[in-house]
């Protein structure tokens, strides 16, 4: 009894395993189902939404061909952002060439994973939040191969006498062939010994179908209007005879089109059914946009202010373009129309170009003229003379120097030598 319930358990066993196996076999037909070519996806978090000032930043993008034909031909871009500010001026494009699609091996097809990186990201200085899009495009040569059941009938309106195999009708397509572009609809007509098909196709992707002979390099910008919604015909077939099909090049209206195929049958014989089969190549364009802010440092200075502060040491004023001042003075922006006019930055005051940093003046320290008369009036003098400076925007007078009120020529505070 225990043997016979070993076998009997073991027989159980090996019958589940058969069915889970079938269950997960792969059919021709499942290959060559769908709507789908490249699909691609920014990884969570790779960019983030908001990323700080001066921070690396990396992209990485998962992306598969889930289509039936194996990409021969093929680019992934990353554009849509401001180069001064991110990843500099080297293009970011994958090679997409030899990335294979579904196959009875291979039901998902295959997939890879791309990363761009910049190496700091930065942003204007006049702002705290600066906003960019990156924009992911593949571009792509592909191919549909489209296969129906056809009734090829040599007295389709039933002349002859007896019970047919088959009969004459159109044919409706659905769920795709494994490519973005699909044939949707087959109309056949037989007249004498000539056959017809009116073959229908439509873009089922989510992208844009373009001219194979434009090739996938820069498609982003380098389209015109002309190039875009174009299927090459390769051919048509059935019972190994090549049909011809009219036009070859078919422009797409509002995503679909038709091409005419026809060809001889046979007038004698009986009714049978066969497969007609249908190649098509077209380039395809599609794309997924991801939104990444770009922040201040946190506690770091404002750049919405428009200025930067820091000790007459600081080297790195020079880059930004601001002036120095070892009298007191800290790193200024460069100045705008509130100058003192007249006015000449001297030793200890460095000027790259305007600047409001501005001037040098004579008298007491109960001198009451405004920045622009001092510079005006005493500009030139050295030992005993006071100093004068002028702020643009607002602010305190540096150590040492006292406020002389609002000048006439725009400098708020005037600031002078205590």
């Amino acid at each position: 009894m225990k043997k016979i319930s070993f076998f009997a358990l073991l027989l159980s066993v090996l019958f589940v395993a058969g069915c889970t196996l079938n269950s997960t076999k792969t059919s021709t037909d499942e290959v060559y189902t769908g709507t789908q070519g490249i699909v691609m996806s920014f990884i969570a978090q790779n960019p983030p939404s908001e990323i700080f000032e001066g921070s690396p930043m990396s992209v990485l993008i998962d992306y598969s061909n889930k289509g039936a034909s194996e990409i021969k031909s093929g680019k992934l871009y990353l554009t849509g952002y401001d180069s001064t500010y991110l990843f500099g001026s080297s293009s970011k494009v994958e090679n997409l060439n030899g990335l294979n699609g579904k196959s009875l091996l291979n039901p998902v097809g295959e997939e890879k994973i791309a990363e761009f990186v910049s190496g700091s990201v930065n942003k204007p200085d006049d702002i705290d939040r600066f906003s960019q899009k990156l924009k992911l495009t593949a571009c792509y040569e592909y191919e549909t191969h489209a296969s129906a059941q056809v009734c090829i009938d040599p007295d389709p309106f039933g002349i002859r006498e007896g019970k047919k195999t088959c009969t004459v009708s159109a044919i409706t397509l659905s769920g795709g062939q494994g490519a973005p572009v699909g044939v949707t609809s087959i109309d056949e007509r037989i007249a004498g010994n000539r056959i017809q098909f009116k073959i229908f196709f439509k873009n089922l992707g989510s992208g844009e179908v373009y001219n194979v002979g434009k090739g996938t390099d820069n498609c982003f910008s380098s389209l015109d209007y002309s190039d875009l919604d174009q299927v090459t015909v390769v051919g048509a077939r059935f019972s190994r005879k090549t049909l011809s099909c009219e036009p070859s090049k078919v422009r797409l209206v509002n995503n679909e089109g038709y091409v005419i195929c026809y060809g001889n049958i046979e007038t004698t014989g009986d009714e049978y059914l066969t497969t007609l089969n249908v190649d098509l190549k077209y380039n395809y364009r599609d794309s997924i946009i991801r939104s990444v802010d770009i922040l201040d440092v946190p506690g770091g200075p404002s750049s919405s202010t428009g200025s930067s502060s820091s000790s007459s040491g600081d080297t790195d004023c020079a880059s930004k373009g601001c002036c120095v001042s070892d009298k007191g003075g800290n790193c200024k922006d460069p100045c705008n129309s509130n100058t003192c006019s007249g006015g000449t930055c001297i030793a200890g005051y460095c000027s790259g170009g305007t600047s409001r940093v501005c001037c040098v003046g004579g008298g007491s320290s109960s001198e009451t003229q405004t920045c622009g008369e001092l510079c005006g009036k005493y500009n030139g003098h050295s030992t005993g003379d006071d100093w004068c400076r002028c702020l643009g925007t607002g602010g305190s007078c540096p150590a040492g120097f006292i406020s002389r009120g609002t000048s006439s020529d725009g400098c708020s505070p005037c600031c002078a030598k205590a």
